[in-house]
């Protein structure tokens, strides 16, 4: 038992250094060809297998263009045995493209004959997909349910394990999920990606603050449409740049221009009230809302990279790509307009209740004492 902790120790040290010199090389613009990291989740209703496949190995295995069929090929790179016979692949193989990592996620789930196998033999075939088959492949799975023995490597000539699978459940303390949907793995379909868009923006304090500050100078509601139009149109336009992995700064740069967005606006609001509203000619009024309006889709810009930052993360899926960023999109846009549809009766009342000029004052100098503070922080502290 003490060799077999010492030596399960050992291959969670390998896979963790394997795996913090993939990231710290992927800062270089490479990821190792030869290295795949794999987990194992167990559920009731069968397993699952999640496999984040470098670039560079997947061109090498690669033999058609298609992202499904490759998917597929992943699907059959894992054979797997229960005491009753195969545990045979369901449902659809998803591919997601990990543009900051280069390198792609998949995730299959197959299902066995038993709810739960006693042992699960488990054959790693993928290496031998190549021609030729490449020798120097390592996979180093972790396999979540088992304790000591929770990380393996396998490879071209090391490619079979036998998992105890009902030993492990009973011995361990946490019951086992009923549904795959319960794992740890983020298996989101397209339309998951909506409801994703809509808690990304209404958790995303720093969005919220900005779409405050942009109607805190009492826009009507022609221009305030103007001015939502426009934040949308520019966040829109660099989501799909950075998630669709054409262009992306780095997230730090991000995140401050996006702290400065709600300085300057606290700056400009507090510019604009501070003057008497009897000296504003309407032309002055007409140019405060053109700028404003020009502001929003300037910073809007901006703040689509902020949001892409989840959808870098997770990966979009290979094979609906398009309908994933339009769902997170949407889902963006229906956070935003509650957003708004929220401030804007909650502002009228503050107004009527306290006055407008204090009310707005009071709230862009917290605004700019925030934003300064996320600027401090965000430029110093990432």
């Amino acid at each position: 038992m003490i060799r077999q902790a010492i030596k399960a120790r050992c291959l969670n040290g390998v896979a963790l250094a394997s795996l913090m010199s993939a990231l710290m090389v992927s800062a270089a613009g490479a990821h190792p060809k030869d290295m795949t990291l794999s987990t194992l989740h167990v559920a009731q209703e069968g397993l699952r297998i999640e496999t984040v496949l470098p670039n560079a190995f997947v061109q090498s295995v690669m033999t058609s263009d298609s992202a499904q069929d490759f998917a597929e090929v992943v699907a059959r790179g894992y054979q797997l045995h229960s005491e009753s016979g195969p545990c045979p692949m369901v449902g659809t193989p998803r591919a997601w493209q990990l543009h900051d990592i280069d390198a792609r996620r998949y995730v299959v789930d197959y299902a066995c004959l038993e709810s739960v196998p006693k042992e699960l033999t488990l054959r790693y075939m993928l290496p031998s997909q190549g021609q030729p088959p490449d020798e120097a492949h390592e996979n180093f799975m972790s396999i979540p349910i088992l304790k000591q023995e929770g990380s393996l490597i396998l490879s071209l000539t090391q490619n079979e394990t036998v998992v105890p699978i009902a030993r492990a459940a009973a011995e361990s303390s946490l019951a086992l999920p009923l549904k795959l949907n319960q794992t740890k793995i983020a298996t989101p379909r397209p339309l998951d990606f909506l409801w994703l868009g809509a808690v990304h923006i209404l958790s995303g304090l720093d969005h919220v603050l900005f779409l405050l500050a942009l109607l805190l100078i009492g826009l009507s509601g022609t221009a305030l449409l103007a001015v939502v139009s426009a934040f949308t149109v520019g966040h829109s336009v660099t989501l799909g740049i950075s998630a669709l992995g054409i262009y992306s700064p780095l997230a730090w740069v991000a995140e401050s221009i996006i702290a400065a967005s709600i300085i300057y606006l606290g700056l400009e609001n507090l510019y604009a009230l501070l003057r008497k509203d009897s000296n504003r000619t309407e032309q002055e009024r007409r140019t405060l809302t053109r700028r404003r309006w020009a502001v929003a889709g300037l910073f809007g810009l901006v703040h689509g990279f902020g949001f892409s930052t989840v959808l870098r993360d997770m990966g979009l899926p290979e094979g609906a790509m398009v309908s994933s960023l339009l769902g997170f999109n949407l889902g963006v846009e229906i956070g935003q307009l509650l957003i708004v549809a929220t401030l804007v009766p909650l502002l009228a009342w503050l107004w009527r209740l306290m006055g407008f000029r204090s009310v707005s004052i009071s709230l862009s100098i917290v605004l700019l004492l925030l934003g300064s503070w996320w600027l401090v922080e965000r430029t110093l502290f990432m």
